[in-house]
C-alpha cells in the first residue's frame, strides 16, 4: 500500500516516525519541541538511541543536511545507536 507522506508537516512526520520506531524497537521515544533539541528529533535516553527524521524535497537537501548532522554525533553524550528516518517519494 502506498502513502503520500508529502502531505505531512515536519512535526506530523516526526510523530509518525516516533510511532513507527517505537513499535519496531518495542520502546518509547521522546519527541522534542522544535529548536530545543540541538537537531535531535527522537530519543530513548535509557538505551542511548537517537533518531533523526528528515522530511525532504530533494536528495541534495538530505546530503547537505546529513553532513552537518554527522559533525554533531561525536559530541552527543551516551550515544549508542543512531537511526535516520527519511521521507522522499523518489531519489
Amino acid at each position: 500500500m502506498k502513502y503520500n507522506l508529502d502531505v505531512l508537516s515536519p512535526l506530523e512526520f516526526e510523530k509518525l516516525s516516533r510511532d513507527f520506531i517505537s513499535k519496531k524497537l518495542s520502546m518509547e521515544f521522546k519527541i522534542f519541541k522544535p529548536g530545543r533539541d540541538s537537531g535531535i528529533d527522537l530519543r530513548n535516553k535509557e538505551n542511548g538511541i537517537i533518531c533523526q527524521c528528515k522530511h525532504i524535497q530533494k536528495f541534495s537537501d538530505l546530503k547537505s543536511n546529513l553532513k552537518k548532522e554527522a559533525e554533531k554525533l561525536p559530541n552527543i553524550k551516551d550515544l549508542k545507536k543512531y537511526y535516520l528516518i527519511v521521507s522522499k517519494s523518489k531519489f
